[in-house]
């Protein structure tokens, strides 16, 4: 549905996921190249929304922070913490470092010149872009009363509604399997907490594994942009949603990912693990059994 409307919230779900999909390869492969590719996406996706130049400067204090992590570990009390978050990969954090405090400036160039409303007046212009869509929220939020949203609780309590009760992907899939097969009826609806499980594997892995590493960047790209929408939603139109939808894929997604990679691994186990030696020997009309020290035959 939202992908045949004339809107910029399908364009920003793209970019999210190109974005997402260039951070991880930045990740995997520190260079220059990809760090541009990134820029660029992030520059692309704000001329649609003004948003991507947030999560360019969320990755930028990141890099400052790799920057600073030789600084960080002098200090009493971080050693520990920063080498553990680095997690034997502190020439990759280094080298991220001035790569990710980059991406603001490549996406701010990029923005200015793909926005030609912009070019007489960048700095001045893109000020009149954000306070223009903070009195458009204000605005829709006046018209549409009833939709109004009255702060970051009720913003999260109308998101949790919606995939729990008004999107429901598990429940449409109980309903249909209860048509079709003997499933139960009224099974409740599990999207939420599937994925706030998928969250909680995610964030438990990237403490265990590093900051630097694919599934940390789409992690920290894909929920910042989803924190930004929860904590700044004024209205409840439903096409603000779709940052949110991709994270919560995401979430459930990886979480899918890795109940598979454990049966598969369990199951391998099983198959490689050698099988008792039965030291029985037969021969034509006679069986030999081994007998323990103690017994006699």
């Amino acid at each position: 549905y939202l992908s045949s409307t004339a809107l910029s919230d399908p364009t920003l779900g793209l970019i999210l996921v190109i974005s997402a999909l260039a951070a991880m390869q930045l990740a995997a492969k520190p260079s220059w190249r990809w760090t541009i590719v990134l820029g660029v996406v992030f520059g692309a996706g704000m001329a649609a929304k003004l948003s991507p130049l947030a999560l360019a400067v969320g990755f930028a204090a990141i890099g400052i922070l790799f920057l600073a992590r030789p600084l960080l570990v002098r200090i009493p009390g971080l050693r520990r913490p920063i080498n553990y978050l680095a997690h034997g990969q502190e020439a990759r954090t280094d080298r991220l470092g001035w790569m990710l405090l980059s991406l603001p400036f490549i996406t701010y160039a990029v923005f200015v010149l793909l926005y030609p409303y912009v070019w007489s007046a960048p700095i001045k212009r893109t000020q009149i872009l954000f306070d223009f869509r903070t009195s458009e929220m204000k605005s829709q939020a006046r018209i549409w009363p009833n939709l109004k949203i009255d702060g970051r609780i009720d913003a999260l309590s109308t998101l949790a509604h919606a995939f729990q009760y008004v999107y429901p992907s598990t429940g449409k899939l109980f309903d249909w399997l209860s048509r079709h097969t003997p499933f139960p009826t009224g099974m409740p609806n599990l999207d939420i907490a599937l994925m706030l499980l998928g969250l909680a594997l995610a964030i438990v892995t990237v403490i265990r594994t590093g900051f630097a590493t694919r599934l940390s960047f789409a992690f920290i790209l894909l929920g910042g942009q989803a924190t930004a929408i929860a904590f700044g939603l004024r209205v409840d139109f439903n096409r603000y949603y779709l940052p949110v939808l991709i994270f919560g894929a995401f979430c459930i997604g990886y979480l899918i990912g890795e109940v598979i990679r454990y049966i598969n691994e369990a199951a391998l186990a099983r198959q490689t693990q050698p099988a008792p030696r039965e030291e029985m020997a037969t021969m034509p009309g006679l069986t030999i059994t081994p007998c323990s020290s103690d017994s006699t035959t």
